[in-house]
């Protein structure tokens, strides 16, 4: 895998869900989520994508553990829905297991778990970084 990209997509933007080009503006930057989306690029040059609607993000939070978190970061989390929905459907079909997406998916899943404790020995990565881990692959 050579990159993955997700975002959101707000009542009143224009995403063309065969593309992914989305049109925003300062104006729909705080309007209610709809949708969210997520894609990969692969080394053999293909493109898989997710699309997730609202409906799928309302049942996924739903069953989140941590509504808190979904409430006070909607967007991040329908992101992070989107690309875990589509590592999943992608982890299959690649030949062995990644190792740098593996931890990748890890140390980004540190950030949502509260009731987890971090050993000092342990550093939490910052989303540059992952993303880091995912370009340099």
């Amino acid at each position: 895998m050579k990159f993955v990209h997700s975002d959101v997509v707000r009542e009143g933007e224009m995403c063309d869900t065969n593309t992914l080009k989305h049109e925003r503006s300062f104006e729909t930057l705080n309007n209610p989520i709809v949708g969210a989306y997520a894609v990969a690029i692969l080394q053999n040059g293909e493109k898989p994508k997710c699309l997730l609607g609202k409906k799928d993000l309302q049942a996924i939070k739903s069953k989140a553990k941590t509504k808190k978190v979904w409430d006070e970061w909607e967007g991040e989390q329908s992101k992070k829905s989107a690309v875990r929905r589509l590592v999943k459907t992608l982890l299959p079909q690649l030949k062995h297991k990644n190792a740098k997406l593996e931890a990748a998916i890890k140390v980004e899943n540190q950030d949502y778990d509260l009731g987890r404790t971090i050993d000092s020995e342990e550093k939490p990565g910052s989303p540059e970084q992952i993303m880091e881990i995912l370009e340099n692959e």
